[in-house]
């Protein structure tokens, strides 16, 4: 067996239907008095377990934004302070998480988290925040969610929107640990069945939203793209998606769906049996075509011109991308990248 060495995140995740009913009690575990963040959306989606918590939630902040803004960040922090709480609940997606995230680096308070898209940030060391049109990113494990609760009753409210494109976002977690510098056996298997597992269920969330088999089975897919994240780190397709996403403002998940597959398609050539077997968990020819056909079933974004890019831009994400990205399997220039920006703009099917 290859030498490897194998760091486990200390999270505490909670798994099934009904599983916040504990929210309340872990607010009293961790501080006693609980600053709740989400979006606006959120805080009328979520509202009943936002009333569950009673007088332990002192103040709602509903501000959270794409790429956890600096603004956004800030005021969250003093709402914190103000508010004499504790700690913080988090309740929604990367966005809110990020909040959560950033309070808990700054103040070493704990958070809890109840993640209602498949982004796995909640139990990663690594946040960041937007400032100008870049999202700049830090590792600290005073982060990661002191309690993580992955209810499907919770979740079953996201828009079908968010549902899949958080999935693919997800996707992308899973595809690049299997070729990290630092992948092991357990990042392999973990990662080929967090694909099967999205690959088989996210096709159901988008199909039948109120589905909470399929729901609790995908924020599990997510709790495993989450994991391997904080094991593996993240590669040339999250860092091309952070560049975007800063320069436009583009949601992060909102892009994974037309930049994964050309990604892919890039370095399968260097993936060998662990292409092979990524492409056998999309029950695909090859994985690039895989993730595609995944995504335009689910009606995810497949083309960077449809979320709003310019072409005359590509160049300089291409620029700025190069000097971001730390490990690949293919070695590439910048007009490697290029093309790769370019399919993505076009939303071209693999080649």
């Amino acid at each position: 067996m290859t030498s490897f060495q194998f760091n486990l995140p200390a999270v505490q995740a909670r798994f099934g239907i009904g599983c916040t009913d504990g929210l309340r009690d872990e607010v009293e575990r961790n501080g006693g008095r609980a600053l709740v963040v989400c979006t606006k959306g959120g805080a009328r989606r979520y509202k009943p377990l936002i009333d569950m918590l009673g007088d332990r939630c002192v103040a709602v902040f509903d501000e959270a934004l794409p790429h956890c803004p600096v603004d956004a960040a800030m005021s969250a922090l003093r709402h914190f302070i103000l508010s004499e709480a504790g700690c913080v609940v988090a309740i929604g997606g990367g966005s809110t998480l990020g909040l959560g995230k950033f309070v808990a680096a700054q103040t070493g308070k704990p958070w809890l988290a109840v993640p209602t898209t498949f982004s796995g940030s909640e139990i990663t060391s690594l946040y960041g925040v937007k400032i100008d049109n870049e999202k700049r990113t830090r590792k600290t494990a005073a982060c990661r969610a002191k309690v993580a609760f992955y209810d499907a009753g919770v979740a079953l409210s996201l828009p079908r929107h968010e549902t899949v494109t958080t999935g693919m976002n997800c996707l992308a977690h899973c595809v690049e640990a299997l070729y990290s510098p630092d992948v092991n056996p357990l990042a392999v298997g973990l990662g080929i069945e967090g694909v099967s597992i999205l690959s088989r269920t996210l096709p159901r969330c988008a199909e039948t939203p109120t589905d909470p088999v399929a729901r609790q089975e995908a924020l599990y897919g997510g709790f495993i793209g989450g994991l391997l994240v904080e094991m593996d780190g993240i590669g040339m397709h999250h860092k091309i998606c952070h560049i975007i996403g800063g320069r436009y403002d583009i949601p992060h998940a909102d892009t994974n769906s037309a930049v994964l597959p050309q990604v892919i398609a890039f370095n399968q050539v260097a993936l060998g049996d662990i292409g092979s077997k990524l492409a056998a968990s999309f029950a695909a020819g090859d994985a690039a075509t895989g993730a595609y056909q995944l995504a335009k079933r689910l009606g995810a974004p497949l083309s960077l011109k449809e979320l709003g890019v310019e072409r005359a831009h590509l160049q300089d994400l291409a620029t700025e991308s190069a000097g971001h990205i730390q490990h690949t399997p293919r070695p590439f220039t910048q007009s490697d990248l290029l093309g790769i920006l370019e399919r993505a703009w076009e939303g071209r099917t693999p080649e």
